[in-house]
């Protein structure tokens, strides 16, 4: 790199990252006492043997012993070694520490003898690391560290305990009990932990991980079949290789156990032999273990017994002879001791012991056909890979079917022949992720949307499927809301809620790509997508060092391609590794990251359209900059606004309200109102002027513009409030602002306000049946509105006020009895819309002509108009409408057809909506068409009590242009009374 950009970064130290450690503690139980007892020469020495072999354990497991605490031992599995099991590890070095305590007697200067017992605990959590992958004199730092310390006076002597966190790691490999719940000093919450019994057996039956309750296997049935065909060649003594390819958790040893299941081949011809990462510098170390197993499970301790079962063994299967013998009993290190003249030679060693495994496999296939397993091929020895390549050529005259599973960068342990066959397993595919969902969960089916959620988070990788899906996050509902912390996209989970065991397999895949990991560390902080140039340019790196470590993300199946080819970008495969990587980065590096993301964005922006503001907003706002993240939010909801997307503008709203609070004081305040004021809008259009969120957001802004002598500010608090009474059917309260609102129109002899004035008005007067006032108020606006007040007006309105001002005209007209003159008035109205984007005033027009033409008896048009407005509404989620046009819709559907009793319920239904609302401008108006509707199918009973509560609302509501018909509705109530 030309200049890294951790050297860039203020307030935290360059060689510093986060990562997921295990941390062991183990201390002597009553030093202090044995102290007092011991002469301090035997004492010291007692000590430094016990550190000796906790030293010894610890390196044996993989751990690092960083540090000695009195008498007292701390260490780390994880760093700076990785491994995919350091949890496995350090419980495995914890046992071995106390087992070896519980049996050793210590020497001492003095020729006495000493037993010591000591009691070990193991936590799992975040710490704060170096970034070298040598050890620093910088112990890692975090509140883990401090558990593991206090949780180890809950150990029995010579046990061990861990924590809750450990123990969803290592539960697989371990027999534990509890868990017991525990107070540690200074930890907020109790902390659950559990005490180890013992380790499980490693050597198990087959495919213990899989039983008859597994789901069915999803999508490998093409490679199922493929190994079957080998199979059957097998049996026809024409011996076949396949090789299964594919990442971690891709399902290789699921196809192979399904394989397994489907041809109901037994143990005896099942021979299975796996590698381990802790044995890969061990020559034959997995045919050694095989072998082993397969003489009665003898200790091997037990040399002369293992010697006895070794000459019996080689017997039943016909290859008992001398150098056999010697050759197993190498293998199984049961050889008996020669003198300085008989010993031989290790290369000779070597090749009695090829050429003995090749003749025992090709031996035991004589009588039957055998299927030969290497699992986990990746971390075999070199001796174990050059004994599979003999064997594979031997065999092609054998009844042996060899199956070899590995990932992708271990390369390829056979030869490219006819009988040897490659299979690349790939992720599944979203129809297939559903799919396995659905089968781990009968009773839980998914949609294809979410499907395609969790393919975009897994990659489709099966292991992350179940593991995500077993996790309380796998499930989880957004309810897309309320404000949230700003998201780096919409899929990514937060990296607590990634299972631990996965958190594990990516930090250990992270590690292995050397200095690319910075380069996967700051595309987790760009997001699902990158660009190459933004993310070379952000970490400022030399081309040819840029592209190097981009290739060696790509080969490493952490980035791949898109399939754009004009602008190529980069994204991740799955976001559970992005996510990972993202873990990783400390808070002060990932805020100074954001910020240089962000920057550049802004810098990308003019020439490049398609970088929205919302992803700058973002950015800024994780890089702790609200003013610039409420400033991009803004502007992104201004572009929404200007497409009509009312929900969009909403939620960019909403996110910049959000940051307000990081403000200065007296910045805030301004902030806020500007972006109340903008909130009013999208409000209206989307939740109506009668919701809760509306009402609270105009309230909260007129204590805001209170003491400020902001006209124009104080004039928008009014138009809100005046349409809110109005459409609660206050319409007394709506007129006293209207008039406020006119008064500071002429104040200032801004058009733009006297056209909104002159439509709540027109609109007010409408609802107390004033229609020559209102006729009169709509004329007058629409003879001063123009083009030039257009997007004046906007800013306040959300619809085209010339179109509403025609709609209520016409429902005006029509209700005084000139149908000519409404006709015409309405398609004004429709010819008014301004562009077929803005759906609100399209479901505003046809929400309204649906009335008109119920009005005037024109059902069928009626149904027309109503349906398109109940479309467009539902569209964008235009809650008054949807529940207006379902009114309107099942009325004019009653009226053509009176015994559809599913119009009757569609009009209970969106009558039920209207009021959830808070909305009555219309509401006397609905219930009369509910109960004419009941009238008209002969359900007079409902009707009457319908009636009583239309004579209830009339009390308190002042809206009344819908008088005459609903005086009719009351006479008739009125006789069937009497």
């Amino acid at each position: 790199m030309a200049k890294s950009f951790e050297a860039k970064q203020a307030g935290s130290k360059p060689d510093q990252e986060l990562r997921r450690l295990t941390v062991l503690f183990c201390d002597i139980v009553g030093s202090t006492e044995l102290g007092a007892e011991l002469d301090i020469e035997d004492y010291c020495a007692l000590i430094d043997d016990f550190k000796d072999l906790c030293q010894r354990r610890i390196d044996e497991a993989g751990g690092w012993l960083a540090q000695f605490q009195g008498d007292g031992v701390l260490a780390y599995f994880g760093y700076p070694a990785v491994f995919e099991d350091p949890a496995r590890r350090a419980v495995h070095a914890g046992l071995a520490i106390v087992g070896e305590l519980k049996t050793r007697r210590f020497r001492l200067p003095s020729q006495g003898e000493s037993r010591l017992s000591a009691r070990v605990a193991v936590h799992t959590g975040p710490v704060v690391t170096s970034r070298d992958s040598e050890p620093s004199p910088q112990l890692p730092e975090g509140v883990a560290i401090n558990i593991a310390k206090k949780i180890q006076k809950f150990a029995p002597d010579n046990g061990v305990v861990i924590t809750a966190e450990t123990e969803e790691l290592i539960q697989r490999f371990f027999d534990l009990e509890g868990p017991t719940s525990v107070a540690v000093d200074q930890v907020k919450n109790d902390l659950l932990i559990y005490k180890v019994i013992g380790e499980r057996p490693k050597r198990r039956p087959a495919a213990p991980s899989f039983n008859a309750n597994l789901p069915p296997i999803v999508a490998r049935y093409g490679e199922l079949q493929l190994i079957d065909d080998r199979w059957e060649m097998a049996h026809q003594g024409l011996g076949q290789c396949v090789l299964l390819i594919g990442e971690a958790g891709i399902g290789k040893s699921r196809l192979i156990h399904e394989f397994k299941r489907r041809n109901a081949i037994d143990d005896e011809a099942w021979y299975e032999i796996r590698c381990t990462p802790d044995t890969a510098d061990s020559a034959f170390f997995p045919f050694r273990e095989f072998l082993a197993s397969r003489l009665s499970g003898a200790p091997t301790a037990d040399l002369r017994s293992v010697r006895r079962q070794a000459v019996a063994h080689l017997k039943e299967i016909g290859l008992r002879s001398e150098s056999n013998e010697q050759a197993l009993l190498s293998l199984l290190g049961a050889l008996p001791r020669t003198t300085g003249s008989e010993r031989v030679l290790p290369a000779v060693i070597r090749q009695r012991i090829n050429q003995f495994l090749i003749s025992y496999f090709l031996a035991c296939s004589e009588n039957r056909a055998l299927v030969l397993v290497f699992e986990d091929l990746h971390w075999s020895d070199a001796s174990t890979r050059e004994i599979i390549q003999s064997l594979a050529l031997r065999c092609r005259n054998a009844s042996i079917l060899i199956v070899c599973a590995q990932r992708p960068e271990a390369g390829h342990p056979t030869s490219s022949r006819a009988d040897v066959t490659s299979l690349v397993l790939n992720p599944l595919a979203p129809q297939h992720v559903k799919e396995l969902v659905d089968n781990l969960s009968s009773d839980h089916e998914i949609s294809a949307q979410r499907a395609e959620q969790i393919f975009q988070l897994t990659g489709g990788n099966p292991l992350f499927v179940e593991q995500y899906i077993a996790s309380s996050a796998g499930y989880r509902k957004d309810d897309g809301q309320t404000p949230t912390t700003p998201r780096r996209d919409e899929l990514g989970p937060a990296p607590e809620q990634i299972p631990s065991t996965l958190q594990e397999l990516m930090a250990y895949r992270l590690e292995q790509l050397g200095d690319a990991k910075r380069v996967a560390q700051c595309a987790s902080v760009l997001g699902q997508y990158i660009h190459p140039h933004i993310l070379q340019r952000v970490l400022d790196v030399e081309t040819d060092e840029f592209d190097r470590m981009i290739e060696s993300l790509v080969r490493s199946d952490i980035l791949a391609y898109t399939g754009e080819t004009l602008l190529p970008k980069l994204r991740f495969r799955h976001a559970l590794i992005r996510e990972a990587a993202y873990g990783t980065l400390l808070g002060s590096q990932r805020r100074e990251l954001h910020r240089r993301i962000a920057s550049q964005l802004v810098r990308e922006q003019p020439n490049n359209d398609l970088i929205p503001h919302e992803v700058i907003a973002r950015h800024f706002a994780l890089a702790k900059d609200p003013r610039q993240s409420i400033a991009h939010w803004e502007q992104a909801a201004a572009h929404a606004s200007a497409r009509f997307a009312n929900d969009e503008a909403l939620s960019h709203l909403r996110e910049a309200l959000a940051q307000v609070p990081a403000l200065p004081v007296g910045e805030a305040e301004q902030s806020e109102i500007e972006i109340r004021e903008a909130l009013t809008v999208p409000l209206e259009a989307m939740r109506g002027w009668a919701a809760d969120e509306t009402e609270s957001n105009l309230k909260r802004l007129l204590n805001l513009q209170a003491s400020r002598s902001d006209e124009f500010g104080v004039f928008s608090v009014y138009h809100g409030l005046c349409s809110m009474h109005g459409i609660r059917g206050e319409v007394t309260q709506g007129l006293g602002y209207a008039e406020k609102m006119q008064t500071i129109a002429d104040r200032t002899g801004d058009l733009a306000l006297r056209v909104l004035s002159l439509r709540v008005s027109g609109i007010l007067y409408f609802l107390i049946a004033d229609f020559t006032t209102s006729l009169r108020s709509f004329e007058e606006m629409a003879s001063l509105y123009t083009d030039e007040i257009r997007e004046r007006v906007s800013a306040y309105y959300p619809a085209n006020p010339m179109a509403v001002g025609h709609a209520f005209s016409a429902l005006a007209l029509a209700i005084m009895g000139d149908e000519k003159e409404s006709l015409a008035v309405l398609a004004k109205a429709r010819d008014a819309i301004s562009s077929g984007k803005d759906e609100f005033t399209r479901a505003y027009v046809e929400g309204f002509a649906s009335s008109v033409f119920l009005a005037l008896g024109k059902y069928e048009a009626g149904i027309a108009s109503a349906s398109t407005c109940l479309s467009l509404s539902k569209k964008n989620s235009f809650d008054y409408w949807t529940s207006w046009a379902k009114i309107t819709l099942g009325y004019g559907r009653l009226a053509t057809h009176p015994q559809e009793l599913g119009a009757l319920t569609l009009i209970e239904e969106g009558l039920n909506a209207y009021r959830s609302t808070g909305s009555r401008q219309l509401l006397p108006y609905a219930i009369g068409l509910f109960a004419d509707a009941l009238i008209k199918s002969g359900n007079d009973e409902r009707a009457l009590d319908v009636i009583q509560d239309l004579e209830r609302e009339r009390r308190d509501n002042e809206v009344s242009f819908f008088d005459d018909f609903n005086s009719k509705l009351i006479a008739w109530r009125k006789n069937r009374s009497s």
